[in-house]
């Protein structure tokens, strides 16, 4: 059998699996430059909902996360790409 990240929707509700996935990032105490950790918030801030589920649906809802930590780079990255039109930016009336 498949999981399907929706039955874990259709159970739990969109905004708490949503909330669960997305990324906490948690200093290291490194150098200034360095990645941080971060964990899936399912597993600090819903322990409820972390500790309910099977090793699957845990892994389901981890390759989730790291999908949205993949996103999220992703559009980081590309914020660098944009440049900025020659003379600046112009602020509307």
């Amino acid at each position: 059998m498949m999981l399907s990240l929706d039955e874990l929707l259709n159970r739990y509700g969109a905004e708490r699996i949503n909330l669960a996935i997305q990324p906490l990032y948690i200093a290291d105490g490194e150098e200034p430059l360095d990645p941080g950790r971060y964990v899936i918030n399912a597993s600090v801030n819903d322990a409820e909902l972390w500790e309910s589920l099977t090793n699957d649906e845990q892994n389901l809802l981890y390759t989730a996360h790291l999908d949205t930590l993949f996103d999220t780079k992703d559009l980081l990255n590309s914020l660098f790409d944009i440049n900025e039109p020659e003379g600046g930016f112009e602020i509307p009336d």
